[in-house]
């Protein structure tokens, strides 16, 4: 008999346990939720945009939209001279530098 209370002392002391288990991780899960959320609603963003006969990808950012901090990589495609940077940045105001140019080479 004493050995039956004390194991239901035990299983009870488990299934708290777990239950605060589970509470923390559902809180940590709607913590992200509503940190990604709000993220989303504040964070600015740049359009996409294309250079003639250039390559731009955009790194670190593999979906739109192009939040703050994404860097655009521009590659002139051969026979063509770059003239402007060939990184920008999406700042809060639009995408940094001046605008790149791909320039056929004589």
């Amino acid at each position: 008999m004493l050995l039956l209370l004390l194991l239901l002392i035990i299983i009870s002391y488990l299934l708290l346990l777990l239950i605060l288990l589970l509470s923390l991780l559902l809180s940590l899960l709607l913590l992200s939720l509503l940190s990604l959320l709000l993220f989303c609603m504040t964070g600015r963003t740049c359009p996409q945009f294309s250079i003639s006969n250039a390559i731009v990808q955009y790194l670190g950012q593999h979906h739109l939209p192009l939040y703050e901090g994404t860097t655009a990589s521009i590659h002139c495609q051969p026979t063509y001279k770059m003239i402007g940077p060939g990184l920008l940045t999406c700042t809060e105001h639009g995408w940094s530098g001046v605008k790149t140019q791909c320039i056929g080479m004589k």
